[in-house]
Parts: structure tokens; C-alpha cells; sequence
């Protein structure tokens, strides 16, 4: 899977999860010098008091 593809996959599980407001992409393929190797940095951006579901983002880690 092309890391464009994980990137797709991630921010379309990551739609669905209340509380979160953004996601954004960090790191070396943000700058765009990432290496074929490089990893993939995600951050995410929440609203604790819409009742951040944590649980739900932890399945969804795992299933990735």
C-alpha cells in the first residue's frame, strides 16, 4: 500500500470518530523530504468536551 493510500485510510477512519475536529499530516512528508522509508507522522486534533472517544480511537490504531 502506497503511503498516499494509508494516509487516505487513516483520515477516513479517523471521520468518523466524534470529538475529533482535524487531522494533519507532520513530519518529513509534510516538508516533503521524506525518504521511501520514511515513517508516517499523524496529529490529531480534538475537542475534549465533545466527549472524545479515546476507546475508539485506540480500536481504530489497532486495526491499522
Amino acid at each position: 500500500m502506497t503511503a498516499q493510500k494509508i494516509i487516505d485510510n487513516v483520515t477516513r477512519k479517523l471521520e468518523g470518530v466524534p470529538g475529533i475536529v482535524g487531522v494533519v499530516l507532520g513530519g518529513s512528508r509534510a516538508r516533503g523530504t521524506h525518504r521511501p522509508d520514511s515513517d508516517i507522522d499523524i496529529g490529531i486534533y480534538y475537542d475534549e468536551s465533545a466527549g472524545f472517544d479515546v476507546a475508539r480511537l485506540n480500536e481504530i490504531a489497532l486495526r491499522l
